[in-house]
């Protein structure tokens, strides 16, 4: 390790020597390494290292890939305890109108595009005009004055 200042003066602050056995696994290994002469004499450094050796792609993937259906399988594995566990608590309310079985819902099936019948459409547009008229003729009877007369 060595250490260069703004003067562009270079000083040796010792080594480190790491066996690479520890790293045959492939993992990912982090922690502190202490820093020492050349004559093997201790020195005051310390340097913070994270450190993999991948010498067989292959074999870390597989390694990865089996991490990762393990992790899946107890997801899976705790999805479904916590399914039964709901049916366990829902189970007493199963009689109750309206209180579907749970469950995961059925995907919705695509039906193609939604196109309304002309005929109901007009029909829906005449309602609307109907209620306004109505409504119109409601309030006109309020602002005419013979209309307080008959009652």
């Amino acid at each position: 390790m060595v250490s260069t200042n703004a003067n562009g003066n270079s000083e040796d602050l010792g080594e480190a020597n790491l066996p690479v056995v520890q790293l045959y696994d492939q993992a990912n290994h982090s922690g502190v390494v202490d820093l020492q002469k050349a004559n093997q004499e201790p020195t005051h450094g310390k340097v913070n290292v994270t450190l993999q050796w991948i010498h067989s792609t292959v074999k870390y993937l597989k390694d990865v890939l089996n991490k990762w259906d393990e992790h899946i399988q107890q997801i899976n594995k705790d999805l479904n305890d916590y399914q039964y566990d709901l049916k366990t608590l829902y189970e007493p309310f199963r009689l109750l109108k309206g209180l579907k079985e749970f469950g995961r819902p059925e995907p919705k099936k695509y039906m193609g595009p939604l196109v309304e019948n002309p005929f109901i459409k007009w029909q829906r547009r005449g309602q609307y005009v109907t209620l306004i008229m109505l409504t119109f003729a409601f309030l006109a009877c309020f602002s005419r004055n013979s209309f307080l007369d008959v009652i």
